[in-house]
């Protein structure tokens, strides 16, 4: 139960630290408000590639089962994600949040699949 647990909150902090240090990169302190179109492309695709080292990471890390883990990670995005819609309400383009759900789940999926051999 604890590999389990671990190789999901792993796969998230991987994916969450990739996507923090671009932020980092890009930004230096704080993001322009109201962020750049230009910016927002940039981060639909940093979080893309994140998620798929997220999702390889996860199905690395699961002891067995690995589908069920990288499940677990998207479970974990889309909870994140619903809390996210609620806190940027307004502050972020809707196209922008649906469009970083869909590559973060879509990441995450490829990302675990490439673990497994290429089988989904």
């Amino acid at each position: 139960m604890f590999r389990s647990l671990l190789a999901v909150l792993v796969g998230y902090a991987v994916l969450a630290a990739v996507i923090g240090f671009v932020f980092y990169l890009w930004l230096g302190a704080q993001p322009a408000n109201p962020p750049s179109r230009k910016f927002l492309y940039v981060v639909l695709g940093v979080g893309f590639v994140a998620a798929v080292a997220g999702g390889w990471v996860t199905a690395l890390l699961a002891p067995g089962k690995r589908w069920k883990h990288v499940q677990a990670l998207v479970a974990l995005i889309l909870v994140m994600a619903a809390v996210n819609l609620v806190w940027t309400a307004g502050r972020e383009p809707l196209w922008f949040q649906i469009g970083n759900i869909a590559a973060a789940v879509a990441g995450v999926v490829l990302g675990g699949s490439l673990k497994r051999g290429g089988r989904l």
